[in-house]
């Protein structure tokens, strides 16, 4: 399988194309996409929230799974020989020691772990601390270069994400709400100068 994970909260066309192009790398892979109820960092997602992220791919026709497992060397376990589709941002946490208790021993043997299980990490360009950066702009350790491939750029950039969609929609939300207000004033006014002229 050719597995985008995500939490899709919205699912946008960047997300798509983004699976579209990985499974052209990966020729005969089944494309679909992933949604862990679990959060590391976040409350897991409410029964609501996974029915209405799940409602997107309905939509779209496209195959979407449901796990409780946020870490890759899980999902590698679950899915092993899949190749997982990130972007720099998400390799680079992959291979930050942090996550890892600071330990590089601990983070190389676990992701030698999911290398064993045949899983790769088809890597697309992303910003990176404001900067764009690529696979081969990242320092990943040699045991694992053949574990991270990398999707050419000329195939795909789209600086696009579903957080910078979810400002957008509650900058017009709140637009709305203030040209609502606005008109309720407008009206009240209105109302008023009436029955001012009228007394």
């Amino acid at each position: 399988m050719v597995i985008l994970p995500g939490s899709f909260n919205p699912l946008h066309d960047g997300h798509l194309r983004l699976s579209e192009i990985a499974s052209s790398i990966c020729e005969n892979g089944f494309p679909c996409f992933e949604i862990s109820v679990i959060n590391p960092d976040k409350p897991p997602l409410s029964l609501a929230e996974i029915k209405s992220r799940v409602e997107q791919f309905r939509k779209t026709g496209k195959t979407v799974i449901i796990s409780n497992q946020p870490y890759f060397y899980k999902k590698a376990e679950i899915f092993p020989g899949s190749a997982f589709v990130i972007g720099a941002d998400t390799a680079v946490r992959l291979i930050n020691p942090k996550y890892y208790g600071g330990s590089y021993s601990q983070m190389l043997e676990i992701l030698l772990g999911c290398k064993r299980t045949g899983c790769t990490f088809l890597v697309g360009g992303r910003l990176v601390d404001g900067v764009f950066k690529v696979l081969e702009d990242l320092d990943i350790p040699q045991e694992l270069n053949d574990m991270f491939i990398s999707i050419p750029l000329e195939k795909f950039r789209m600086d696009i994400s579903s957080t910078e969609i979810r400002k957008s929609k509650n900058m017009c939300a709140a637009y709305d709400n203030v040209i609502c207000i606005k008109r309720y004033i407008i009206d009240e006014f209105d109302t008023l100068h009436t029955w001012m002229k009228q007394e």
